[in-house]
């Protein structure tokens, strides 16, 4: 995959967000616990959120007009194409 779910400023707000989580655990444990099921919560939405904004992506380059046997793009473009498919379902596949 060319790029990450989740763009840097993002992944560390997240971060940042479930470090004061744990560490706020020992004053606060039910608190902590809500706060670090908010963060898993946000996460998964935006996640969901991105894989689905790439697989339209990936699928406008292929399907001209939503047509998958109609005229579209060459061999090459269909090659890579394929190739970020199977990138992107095999590190989801690691996870």
């Amino acid at each position: 995959m060319a790029g990450r779910l989740l763009d840097d400023a993002e992944r560390d707000r997240l971060g940042q967000r479930l470090h004061h989580a744990l560490a706020t655990f020992v004053d606060t444990p039910r608190a902590s616990v809500a706060e670090a099921a908010e963060v898993l919560t946000e996460v998964e939405q935006q996640l969901i959120a991105s894989l689905r904004d790439r697989r339209a992506a990936l699928r406008a380059g292929w399907q001209e007009n939503g047509d998958p046997n109609g005229p579209g793009p060459d061999t090459e473009q269909l090659r890579l194409t394929l190739r970020t498919y199977r990138e992107v379902t095999e590190r989801l596949l690691r996870m």
